[in-house]
């Protein structure tokens, strides 16, 4: 997984309690209640870390990211999300590139990882996500969402 980091003064961060979820959902539109988000499928945790200490200053601005611990088994027929999750950091940005389009609300925001609400936001952060594409038939509607992410 990478994110785009924008500016080499704000590419430094400790964060703390910090998990990655995925889940694939037939859900077409965000809705404040994440639990609502997952259309009645359970995320996976695919990166876990007691502090993620970031330091992207020498790679900014640029591409930056690290493995995740497990894959996830997306089967390209549904709607990804990606689930970000931290308590505590210690006051430093970590600036990454978002895009606002006008696709409507892409993200949701809660004020700590066992909120079951958030803030419907029109953005979303820019990411690459690396796969195996070998599981995905060349033409399933998972392969042409891939070819048309944003980079």
């Amino acid at each position: 997984m990478e994110l785009f980091s924008t500016h080499p003064f704000q590419a430094t961060g400790e964060f703390r309690n910090v998990s990655i979820l995925m889940c694939e959902t037939d859900v077409e539109h965000l809705t404040r209640e994440f639990q609502n988000n997952y259309g009645g499928n359970t995320p996976a945790e695919v990166f876990s870390v007691d502090t993620l200490m970031i330091d992207w200053a020498s790679g900014s601005p640029g591409w930056n990211g690290f493995d995740l611990d497990s894959p996830f088994p997306y089967s390209g027929n549904g709607n990804l999300i990606v689930e970000f999750r931290y308590l505590g950091h210690d006051g430093k940005t970590v600036n990454a590139r978002a895009a606002d389009l006008p696709a409507g609300d892409r993200c949701l925001s809660g004020p700590n990882p066992g909120s079951s609400s958030g803030n419907l936001m029109g953005f979303l952060t820019c990411m690459r996500l690396h796969y195996d594409g070998a599981a995905l038939d060349p033409l399933t509607v998972g392969v042409l969402k891939a070819l048309f992410l944003p980079q």
